[in-house]
């Protein structure tokens, strides 16, 4: 896996490094099935970013004039968009972007009674499901989305309480 990591506030521990890495080949496997290849190189760009920058990034993309907890990028449309590039591509799989406030992640995981970790992974995890196409702006394809994520964090042994 390649992670282009930007934090420039040094927060991302090496705990946290492990599991991303292990979140992000445990979503691959889990929803390319027999076309994973864990040798295959994936490149994600991961941003931490405070809560003003995050605003301005959720402003000029989204037009929402707020703070979120993380944003997405994808490369890809869906998982079938993402195979047919396998399908072509024998180097370097590209998924996407994802940033990620530092700031909602210390106020969620308090809201929430979680660690930082978990906190931050399961966010990361959110997001890895966006950049393979899930969405959740409906009921039914947030009920789907969450099962995929739940699968994961169980795997990471992060599950809800």
């Amino acid at each position: 896996m390649i992670y282009k990591i930007y934090d420039e506030q040094n927060r991302i521990t090496d705990e946290m490094t492990e599991l991303i890495h292990r979140a992000t080949e445990i979503s691959l496997r889990n929803e390319l099935g027999e076309a994973y290849d864990p040798e295959l190189p994936v490149e994600i760009s991961l941003s931490v970013v405070e809560a003003d920058e995050m605003h301005e990034i959720n402003s000029g993309f989204r037009g929402v004039d707020s703070v979120t907890d993380v944003l997405s990028f994808p490369q890809y449309r869906d998982v079938e968009d993402l195979l047919d590039d396998l399908d072509f591509f024998d180097h370097e799989l590209l998924l996407g972007d994802v940033v990620i406030c530092y700031d909602k992640v210390v106020e969620q995981a308090a809201e929430y009674g979680n660690s930082l970790a978990r906190e931050f992974i399961y966010l990361y995890v959110h997001s890895m499901m966006h950049l393979l196409g899930y969405d959740h702006m409906q009921d039914e394809e947030r009920a789907v989305m969450r099962e995929h994520e739940e699968a994961v964090m169980a795997e990471l042994g992060l599950s809800r309480e």
